[in-house]
C-alpha cells in the first residue's frame, strides 16, 4: 500500500511541478504586472485553481489510503483544509500549521474562482497569491513526501 501511495503522491507532485514549470511565463507577467488584462487575470485564476485542486486531490489519496474519513457535507473543502492541519487518532498532521492561512487563502480563492465571474477578479487579491505560490508549494510537498515516508516507518 505504501509503495503504491507512493507512487501516486509523486504523481501528484510531478503534476503541480509541471504546472508551475509550463506556468512560469505567467506567473513571472502576473508578480511584476500592476494592471493585467482579462485574459492573463482569468489565466491566473484558472491557475491558482489547478494548484489547489492538486494539492486537494493529493490529500484525499492520502486520507483514503489511511482508511481516514473524507468529509462529506456542503462544507467539505473547508472541513478536509481543516483536517489536514489536525494529528488523528493514528497520525501526524498532515501540514504544518506554519502555513495554515497561507493556504487558506488559496482555499478562499478556489471558491471565489468557482462561484464568480472572471471580470471580478481582483489584481490586487491575485498577486499575492502568485508571488506566495512557489515557496509555499515547496513546503507543501515536504510536508507530503515526509508523511508518506513516515507511514513506511511504521
Amino acid at each position: 500500500m505504501n509503495n503504491e501511495l507512493e507512487k501516486e503522491i509523486n504523481y501528484e507532485i510531478s503534476e503541480i511541478d509541471k504546472l508551475l514549470d509550463e506556468g512560469k511565463p505567467l506567473l513571472d507577467l502576473l508578480k511584476i504586472k500592476e494592471n493585467p488584462d482579462f485574459i492573463e487575470k482569468i489565466a491566473g485564476g484558472s491557475f491558482l485553481h489547478s494548484f489547489y485542486n492538486g494539492i486537494e486531490k493529493s490529500v484525499i489519496l492520502i486520507y483514503k489510503k489511511i482508511n481516514e474519513k473524507i468529509p462529506n457535507d456542503l462544507d467539505w473543502h473547508k472541513n478536509l483544509f481543516e483536517k489536514t492541519f489536525m494529528p488523528t487518532k493514528n497520525y501526524p498532521a498532515l501540514f504544518c500549521n506554519e502555513y495554515k492561512t497561507p493556504l487558506r487563502n488559496y482555499l478562499k480563492f478556489r471558491h471565489f474562482f468557482r462561484h464568480t465571474y472572471g471580470h471580478k477578479i481582483d489584481p490586487k487579491k491575485l498577486k499575492p497569491l502568485i508571488i506566495e505560490l512557489e515557496p509555499l508549494w515547496e513546503k507543501i510537498k515536504n510536508d507530503l513526501n515526509n508523511f508518506v515516508k513516515s507511514l513506511e516507518i511504521s
